[in-house]
């Protein structure tokens, strides 16, 4: 069976793919600043750092030892790629935080009304930034590729969005329990402060996840058949005149 391969094209990780299309897309993107992994490797390389992906010519006395301009170049993959990174991390969180202020927004707005003092100072901007951190961590880990291949697009979409709602609920309850360990409190109590409300309000909140990840993933799910960055820069760049 033929080694599975995975490439990193501005932090974005496709595969598993074969040799054959690892070389492919590495002939088609020479300057891409792609990295590939496969088993074996204890990192990401380059491709020239890997003999199987170089020209038969070139491979055929043997892996040299990286020279300098590929170990600058390596690092300057792995620069972007963090710089991608941050970026992804930035637009996440300020897309969960207008949702989830527009959702704590109208809760203000109809407690404010029934006379219940509710003010959730900063609660949108805490739950955007750990919530994006789960995102980018799933995603790293390459959490839903196979449910993602699956099927039709569109199904794809929704089976994400319902795996990330629930993987992120539970990542919430497990870094609730750490921090509420770390600060001395028991965790029967922990629970006990998460699970308080009604069986109807978790449910809405549960339905609220999946429909704040739908859009999300439908995006993500249009930019990967479009090529990577396609669809942001048909979005942002200015009609011409007709």
């Amino acid at each position: 069976m033929d080694s599975q391969w995975f490439v990193a094209r501005h932090g974005d990780v496709v595969g598993p793919m074969s040799q054959n299309e690892v070389k492919a897309m590495v002939a088609a993107e020479p300057d891409g600043g792609l990295l590939v992994w496969t088993d074996g490797f204890s990192a990401w390389c380059t491709p020239a750092e890997v003999a199987a992906l170089r020209p038969v010519d070139a491979a055929a006395g043997g892996a040299p030892a990286p020279s300098a301009a590929v170990t600058a170049e390596h690092h300057a993959s792995l620069a972007e790629r963090a710089r991608h990174e941050l970026i992804a991390y930035a637009v996440i969180a300020a897309y969960l935080y207008v949702c989830f202020g527009a959702i704590l927004l109208f809760k203000t707005a109809v407690l404010t009304q029934a006379g219940v003092p509710y003010a959730p100072l900063g609660l949108a901007a805490v739950k955007a930034l750990v919530l994006g951190k789960f995102l980018l961590l799933l995603h790293g880990a390459r959490v839903g590729e196979r449910v993602r291949r699956k099927g039709r697009p569109i199904s794809a979409i929704a089976r994400q969005a319902l795996l990330f709602a629930a993987l992120l609920i539970i990542l919430t309850v497990i870094e609730e329990l750490i921090v509420g360990t770390v600060h001395g409190k028991p965790p029967v109590a922990i629970l006990s402060e998460l699970a308080d409300g009604s069986l109807m309000e978790a449910a809405a909140t549960s339905l609220l996840m999946v429909l704040v990840l739908t859009p999300y993933f439908a995006m993500r799910e249009i930019n990967s058949e479009l090529g990577d960055g396609v669809l942001f820069r048909m979005l942002l760049t200015p009609r011409q005149d007709r």
